[in-house]
């Protein structure tokens, strides 16, 4: 399994409205791409932060191949569809992990 995951910085005064966002619009269109098994939203509870929240965003799918057929033809549109709603005041860094072993 491929696992690509998405770590957000909010700041307070749009946790609110930008978990409503990526529960109801942002991760069902990330999955509708059917590049993906799963999608989950994680709120980082340590360390915590005083002036925002922190997410994580972990998407899980079976091989490389589907990982980068949405990195080529979805990602660019739906990481521009964040931007436009939330600027550069929420940030966000990704990484790409393989099961070393399943469960």
């Amino acid at each position: 399994m491929i696992y690509y995951t998405v770590t957000v910085r909010v700041p307070l005064d749009l946790v609110e409205d930008w978990r409503t966002w990526m529960l109801a619009v942002h991760i069902p269109d990330v999955l509708a791409t059917g590049q993906w098994e799963d999608g989950t939203l994680l709120l980082q509870l340590e360390p915590a932060e005083a002036d925002a929240v922190i997410f994580q965003v972990r998407y899980r799918t079976t091989s490389m191949q589907r990982y980068d057929e949405y990195r080529a033809n979805h990602a660019p549109r739906l990481q521009a569809e964040h931007t436009n709603r939330y600027g550069t005041r929420v940030t966000a860094m990704r990484t790409v992990h393989v099961a070393e072993q399943q469960t």
